[in-house]
């Protein structure tokens, strides 16, 4: 079944794409129920928590049992190989305990697993989430700011403030979304007169 299930995500290598294991669950007394539900709640967890948290271990509320999951039916190492495929495997320490996840990584772990920006979910996710940002910030400036010193000037700033926010936002025990940040490139597009190159580094 291992194997079956690995060859499955062959051809799958996405850093965007979770695929969650087991495919059945049990909820509130209901058995064999779709994976789907365990999928909604994992988009739960990551709407609850900060983009940077690591989401290994985050017990998800709700659901009783995963019966083909490691209780009985697969070992540690076959559980193991499941992750090592690229799946989003799900754990319980004892059957009715709250199900969490052993590893928390994308498709791509499969042929990325030592580079943690394609294959673990919560850098995935903190490299959108910072990105996004940047990118709002930006957005007031599009269609009603033409190209002049002073955008270039008000548009350094913004991205200096949007910054100084995203270092702001430490937690306890795992910082800031954003350590150090710095603008290497703001200049007008040398292909279009009324663009803006941007670049910065992180």
């Amino acid at each position: 079944q291992v194997k079956i299930l690995s060859d499955l995500l062959s051809t799958a290598s996405n850093k965007r794409l979770v695929m969650v294991y087991p495919g059945t669950c049990t909820i509130q007394g209901f058995s064999n129920q779709p994976g789907y539900y365990l999928s909604a709640a994992i988009g739960g967890m990551l709407s609850l928590f900060e983009p940077h948290r690591p989401k290994n271990g985050i017990a998800l509320a709700g659901i009783d049992t995963i019966e083909t999951s490691n209780l009985g039916f697969f070992s540690e190492d076959q559980i193991d190989d499941l992750i090592r495929a690229g799946y989003f495997v799900l754990v319980q320490d004892t059957a009715g305990a709250a199900p969490y996840c052993v590893h928390q990584v994308t498709t791509a772990y499969r042929n990325y697993a030592t580079t943690q920006e394609f294959s673990e979910l919560s850098v995935v996710n903190n490299f959108d989430f910072v990105s996004r940002t940047f990118k709002n910030s930006l957005t007031p400036y599009v269609g009603t700011w033409n190209v002049t010193k002073q955008a270039l000037s008000s548009v350094s700033t913004t991205l200096d403030s949007t910054a100084l926010n995203l270092k702001s936002k430490a937690v306890d025990t795992i910082g800031a979304p954003l350590i150090s940040m710095s603008v290497s490139t703001l200049r007008v597009s040398p292909t279009d007169a009324g663009s803006l190159e941007v670049s910065n580094k992180l």
